[in-house]
């Protein structure tokens, strides 16, 4: 398995680390070489090529895209065209155009596809699906997600002003970037029928684009849900609280603990499973994917799931304006 990664930025050369990790030795490159990686000299033994169709003539089976969100779709329809199975990082692209032109063109084609949303992957979420799934906390009410952190601090070892997070020409801003827990409060509960939402670009932070949001997502199945994501708070904040008819659920990301609170109060505390790190969800769902690439099976995020994820993140961006 012939396998090509499309850029090299923070995620890109995540993925590619990955996938040495794991075994796989035939990789090639696309670049541009305006990757700041302190340590991309170390995949400098990997063939590399500089234009897109140069590193399709060497013909892959699978395209990992990583390059910044506005430059997913032009290239992910090329590598399709090409045959390539698709893994896209999140979110799909920073607008909706020409994706169902890439969606027919995948199932024209018959490809498997994923979007990068390694939170599916986590080993607590993974236990909320199973409750929700399985009806163990009776009626879900309500749910609400925090996730924000100080932009200055993501990358130290480059100006943030310049990444793709804070740049609207490269598909930045806080709801496509932060757009995880929109994604796995979608897989827990279904689809969304109402958006509403509040954002600005606060004062403080020099970006282009909106840096502070709140949403509220309306359920098909009646659940009102809640997202906060900022670019300001110091220390970071990552959690999701559940309000059902049986029982309280709190998960702390950052804290590693998931709480399951009974009415009566009785409290079920579950940590991290040992040995569990951050990375451990990257290489789950690369392993996902390419295994479902050897049994021609569809994955956990197909394209039309994250076709689905980024119209509800673009409904609510449009709105807060």
């Amino acid at each position: 398995m012939k396998i090509l990664v499309i850029g090299l930025g923070s995620v890109g050369s995540r993925h590619l680390s990955n996938l040495i990790s794991l075994g796989y030795k035939d990789i090639i490159l696309y670049r541009t070489q305006k990757s700041v990686m302190k340590d991309i000299n170390k995949f400098s033994s990997l063939p590399a090529y500089h234009d897109i169709n140069d590193a399709l003539a060497q013909k892959p089976d699978v395209a990992i895209i990583a390059n910044p969100t506005s430059l997913h779709v032009e290239v992910a329809l090329k590598c399709a065209k090409a045959g390539c199975n698709l893994f896209i990082e999140k979110p799909v692209s920073h607008n909706l155009v020409h994706l169902q032109e890439l969606h027919s063109l995948v199932k024209k084609k018959g490809l498997i596809t994923f979007i990068g949303c390694q939170f599916r992957f986590h080993p607590h979420l993974q236990t909320i699906k199973y409750w929700v799934k399985n009806k163990a906390l009776g009626r879900v009410i309500y749910a609400s997600a925090r996730w924000a952190e100080y932009l200055p601090d993501w990358h130290p070892w480059e100006d943030y002003r310049k990444g793709y997070s804070a740049l609207k020409r490269l598909g930045g801003g806080v709801i496509l970037t932060l757009i995880h827990p929109i994604d796995y409060m979608y897989w827990l509960f279904g689809g969304v029928s109402r958006v509403t939402c509040i954002h600005d670009r606060l004062p403080g932070l020099k970006t282009d684009v909106e840096n502070i949001a709140e949403i509220t997502l309306g359920f098909n199945n009646k659940v009102i849900g809640h997202v906060h994501v900022d670019y300001f708070q110091k220390p970071r904040v990552h959690d999701l609280l559940i309000v059902a008819e049986k029982r309280r659920i709190y998960w702390n990301c950052h804290e590693g603990i998931l709480i399951s609170e009974s009415r009566n109060g009785k409290k079920y505390i579950r940590r991290n499973p040992r040995g569990f790190e951050r990375n451990g969800m990257f290489i789950s769902e690369l392993k996902h994917f390419l295994y479902c690439i050897k049994k021609r099976k569809q994955t956990l995020i197909p394209l039309k799931e994250g076709i689905e994820v980024l119209r509800i993140a673009l409904e609510a961006a449009e709105k807060g304006k």
